[in-house]
């Protein structure tokens, strides 16, 4: 018995020591990392809050044949405070107004705000974004964000609590299509193709016509575009009131388009271009998203397979894509509008001589006509009788088609559960009124 007791304890002091060797060496290694490596260790954490991105651009710059640069891609950055992270309340306030070039009292407001993070300002050029994060302002986070991919990476890690328009691309609606984070919004607009009315070959109405009808809307709405919108069988979006009804505008009205490929194929025949021969290759124009080149090639298969007419599809970045635009230089062209108020008016005066001289280029004695009609309404007080000059104007546009419709506008909003409140409106605007964390 005496033996079988010596052995136990012995045991026992041999666990003891063991645990005594493994606890002190845990604490030798906690006390290495948190003071030589202590400083390594924040760099690390202010990492989390300061992160740069190399993120491939879709283009480079563009030069002329003298070396000027036509187009260029421009980073810019947004400049955050974290307000229980701030040391130095004065010197934030200095530094930011000064380097941004805001009002110092618009700063301190928005500095001394207490929320878990706070928005100086959005779209500052890169650069500028450098200066500041020299000055490593304790609680000032810059974040780069320069295309969907690096939005997306922000928001899954955390960086970013919402993101909204552009930046919702294809990866994010893939990745957040069947959470409730993804919100979608109807907006009072229309994605539309303009015609260029100037060119002799397009200069006829019918032409227009044969090619808004011989293409599937709910195709490109299903198969193309990521959020899925409704397509436009008609110019005005749903959304707008038509005074006197218990409906919108677009469900009073109806649908102004048929897609009919036999009719359009008729149409074309009729205006000179059986099976599109003699019309020459239509320059289709648009600009460089993923969204805009995937849709006008499956409108340019379409156009070729339904009615023999041959497209070339040419791309800009913004900045470039609207010069060309504005000089005429294209056959058809990508473009659209959101309204600005809820009333007919604010999307069909688009359409107006004054208006389109440098877009469609529709002239003659329809627009005039329609003209006089937008012109009537504005001048008008009954309402109801305005909803029906209205009605007679869009099935004019629509008869005329010096626009191709194809879906009615709609946004997203990718935000964190964590936040609440904070929503899109019908003019595609964020509205932060409510939002809280």
């Amino acid at each position: 018995m005496p033996v079988l007791l010596f052995y136990h304890r012995k045991k026992v002091r041999i666990c003891m020591w063991v645990f005594l060797c493994v606890a002190f060496s845990l604490i030798v290694w906690l006390s290495f990392l948190m003071i030589p490596e202590s400083g390594y260790y924040e760099e690390r954490a202010s990492d989390l809050h300061e992160r740069e991105r190399t993120i491939k651009a879709a283009r480079g710059r563009i030069y002329d044949r003298n070396g000027i640069i036509l187009a260029d891609n421009q980073s810019v950055c947004t400049v955050t405070v974290i307000h229980n992270q701030i040391t130095d309340p004065d010197q934030v306030i200095e530094v930011l107004s000064r380097e941004l070039d805001m009002d110092p009292e618009t700063v301190r407001q928005r500095v001394e705000k207490v929320s878990s993070i706070e928005r100086i300002k959005s779209n500052v050029p890169k650069a500028t974004g450098d200066v500041i994060r020299s000055y490593k302002l304790d609680g000032v986070n810059v974040v780069f964000i320069e295309s969907p991919e690096a939005a997306l990476s922000a928001y899954n890690s955390g960086e970013i609590d919402a993101m909204a328009d552009g930046l919702v691309a294809t990866q994010a609606i893939e990745q957040y299509g069947d959470s409730d984070e993804l919100k979608a919004y109807d907006l009072i607009g229309t994605r539309y193709y303009d015609f260029n009315c100037s060119k002799e070959y397009l200069s006829d109405p019918r032409v227009r016509q044969a090619l808004a009808m011989a293409i599937s809307r709910q195709t490109i709405c299903d198969s193309v575009v990521p959020s899925k919108p409704k397509p436009a069988y008609a110019y005005v979006p749903y959304g707008i009131p038509y005074e006197g009804s218990d409906s919108d505008f677009r469900t009073t009205v109806g649908n102004l388009i048929t897609e009919d490929v036999e009719q359009a194929k008729q149409l074309l025949a009729d205006a000179g271009y059986p099976n599109g021969e003699g019309l020459p290759v239509l320059t289709l124009m648009v600009t460089n998203s993923q969204e805009n080149k995937d849709t006008a090639q499956v409108i340019q298969a379409m156009w070729k397979e339904n009615l023999g007419v041959q497209t070339e599809i040419v791309t800009y970045e913004d900045k470039v894509y609207w010069d060309e635009h504005a000089a005429g230089n294209f056959d058809v062209a990508y473009d659209g509008w959101t309204g600005d108020y809820l009333d007919p008016d604010t999307n069909l005066n688009c359409f107006t001589q004054a208006r389109v001289f440098d877009e469609n280029r529709w002239s003659g004695e329809k627009a005039l006509e329609y003209d006089s009609m937008i012109e009537e309404c504005r001048n008008l007080t009954d309402n109801a009788q305005r909803m029906e000059i209205f009605a007679e104007a869009e099935k004019l546009l629509m008869e005329e088609m010096p626009i191709m419709p194809l879906y009615f506008r709609n946004t997203q909003l990718l935000v964190k559960p964590t936040v609440s409140g904070l929503e899109k409106n019908l003019l595609g605007h964020t509205m932060f009124v409510h939002a809280s964390k």
